[in-house]
């Protein structure tokens, strides 16, 4: 009952974060054309600071889920993940705090500084990028370990979005730089200035966008490939294409002349009908990656590893939704769109603890594992690369381990010995006999290698 009320507590903290950054960045699109919007420095000041409360505490109980998660998956002993949450958590509670000087700014002073937006635009996305790198080494040992197509798929995918965060962080402090350092209360957008370098940058997050997009969506579809025997391959490709229809929004340049006569007859319904779509065309395509991660998630019995997959889901709907930074360039008073930046980095390590603990809880379940080989369900086919290549990766440590006291065999006494082999009878009991047979081939074939190397000295 525990677990269930953890879990609903997730996904309703899920909820209300991805509610309220859907209205921040609506809002901050539509701005202008919104009663009494501008005109109303009080009605601002209010919505700017619900913003902050809900930032801060969501952030806040959503960590301390995740913090109670990784103490149940590593009982005994440190690991990466637990480090990973402090650093995440000192992030989270600077942003909170950044946040607050920003609304004391804006109360005090009736104006904000460029400078504490940039900074606060770094932090969240160098953390994000913190994670998003450590996410995609894993992938990078999990493919030269056991390499598939799924797998290859989703480090790519995490990759390019990585690649795209970065890129995105650069265009954004770079037009910032640009702007006043004082932004002082006005009414409607104070459009940003893009030189040679900026424009050069715009292009490049374009095209970094549509890639990661692209590639996530390959990823999303391979997984729910198997449903096309069900609902029908018609049915099934008109429903995942859909989201591809938010790629259309990045060629603006194009589209918009060819709508030029409907624009001319009302430039406002136009506007907030055209903005409104293609929110809801990306927001339909952020919860399109999810649905990948779900559908692993329904075939799992295994509470621990199901709630991991559903966190790695909310983790790559909230990624997709919280990277646009490029909100913040309209320089609106207050700056809409700053609570959404700073999701980057929680969204970002929700994805890394969601797949990094699925594939740990994996590799340490020999009855999931088994079940996972047994099984011709193609959707669980990146647990089963990732887990096994984990197992792996844990027994290769465990075997160099053995690998050091080998080496010490000519000076050990007999029984010293025995105790090798009784700690690789041990070992071998413990894992899955046909990947120990393997294992154990690699390793004793680069003992005798060495072995040979120091006779010839």
């Amino acid at each position: 009952m525990e677990k269930f009320d953890s879990d609903v507590a997730m996904f309703i903290l899920i909820v209300v974060s991805i509610v309220t950054l859907v209205l921040e960045t609506t809002l901050a699109r539509l701005y202008i054309f919104l009663y009494p919007g501008p005109q109303s420095l009080q009605f601002n000041i209010i919505l700017f600071t619900t913003g902050i409360i809900i930032f801060s505490v969501s952030h806040s109980l959503i960590l301390v889920n995740i913090r109670k998660r990784l103490k149940e998956l590593f009982k005994t002993g440190q690991h990466r993940l637990k480090l990973v949450f402090q650093f995440i958590a000192v992030v989270q509670f600077i942003l909170s705090g950044l946040l607050i000087l920003v609304l004391f700014q804006i109360l005090n002073d009736l104006s904000y500084k460029t400078s504490l937006i940039i900074g606060i635009v770094c932090i969240s996305y160098v953390s994000g990028i913190f994670n998003l790198i450590i996410l995609s080494e894993r992938f990078i040992r999990w493919i030269h370990s056991r390499r598939s197509y799924i797998s290859l798929l989703f480090g790519f995918a995490t990759f390019s979005i990585l690649l795209n965060t970065i890129i995105t962080m650069i265009f954004i402090v770079s037009v910032l730089l640009s702007q006043p350092n004082d932004i002082g209360w006005h009414i409607g957008i104070l459009s940003a200035t893009f030189t040679g370098f900026n424009d050069t940058l715009r292009q490049f997050y374009s095209v970094s966008f549509i890639i990661a997009y692209v590639v996530t969506w390959l990823a999303t579809v391979t997984i729910l490939h198997a449903y096309s025997y069900r609902l029908g391959k018609v049915k099934f490709w008109a429903f995942v294409i859909l989201p591809l229809l938010y790629i259309i929004g990045e060629f603006q340049v194009l589209i918009l002349p060819l709508l030029s006569e409907y624009r001319s007859v009302d430039p406002v319904t136009f506007t907030i009908v055209y903005t409104l779509t293609f929110n809801t065309i990306k927001f339909a395509g952020a919860f399109f990656f999810g649905i990948g991660f779900w559908s692993m998630a329904r075939k799992i019995e295994q509470k621990s590893l199901k709630s991991f997959l559903n966190i790695s889901a909310y983790g790559l709907i909230l990624l997709f939704v919280t990277n646009q930074a490029t909100l913040l360039l309209n320089t609106l008073f207050p700056p809409l769109g700053l609570m959404t930046a700073c999701f980057v980095g929680l969204s970002s390590f929700l994805l890394l603890v969601g797949i990094f603990s699925s594939a740990i809880n994996v590799s340490q379940d020999r009855e999931l594992r088994r079940e996972f080989y047994n099984t011709a369900k193609s959707e669980l086919n990146l647990l089963r690369t990732i887990g096994v290549a984990e197992m792996e990766k844990e027994l290769m440590k465990k075997y160099k381990s053995i690998d050091k006291r080998t080496r010490k065999l000519e000076e050990q006494s007999t029984s010293e010995k025995d105790g090798v082999k009784e700690a690789l009878h041990g070992l071998v009991d413990e894992i899955d006999k046909d990947k120990a047979r393997e294992i154990l081939h690699d390793v004793l074939t680069e003992l005798y290698a060495k072995s040979r190397t120091k006779d010839k000295f």
